[in-house]
């Protein structure tokens, strides 16, 4: 029977796992500013009819 060297299977392990949770966390910090960028596109959004509205009222026209 061979002998297994725990360490360095821990070790092989751990150097398995560091690229796959790299590539989950990118991937949820992705999404996020992903959902981020949205919100923003609809506050801009909100924001432009806002003014719009406030300049129609005002008297000005574009």
């Amino acid at each position: 029977m061979q002998e297994v060297d725990i360490w360095g299977l821990i070790f092989q392990l751990i150097a398995l796992a560091v690229p796959v949770i790299f590539i989950i966390i990118l991937s949820l910090s992705w999404r996020s500013s992903k959902n981020r960028k949205k919100q923003f596109n609809h506050i801009d959004h909100k924001l432009n009819s806002m003014e719009k509205k406030i300049k129609e009222f005002m008297g000005y026209r574009n």
